[in-house]
């Protein structure tokens, strides 16, 4: 395989990593646990793996953003795009 194609399939990989997932490598490459210990109360790593795969309750999202400063736009585009075009006024809210 050329070397052109595995850098794209590199830029590919890292695009489909949740925001979880890139703050926990670019924190020590922090584990499951350790990033669910930063919650109070802490949360399971199985629950860690939930929200990298997109599976976040409102309520954690923003917590999420408090805890970390990953932005909630990242965390849930799709939450937040109908909510921030309501507040905007432009009428996009569907």
């Amino acid at each position: 395989m050329p070397p052109c194609i595995e850098l794209q399939d590199m830029q590919l990989s890292d695009m489909a990593k949740s925001p979880i997932t890139k703050y926990r490598a670019n924190n020590g490459k922090m584990s499951l646990e350790d990033f669910g210990k930063l919650f109070r109360p802490a949360v399971d790593k199985s629950t860690v793996s939930r929200w990298e795969r997109g599976q976040l309750p409102v309520r954690r999202v923003l917590e999420i953003e408090k805890v970390t400063g990953i932005d909630r736009r990242q965390l849930a585009p799709k939450m937040f795009k109908g909510l921030e075009a309501a507040v905007a006024g432009t009428g996009d809210a569907a």
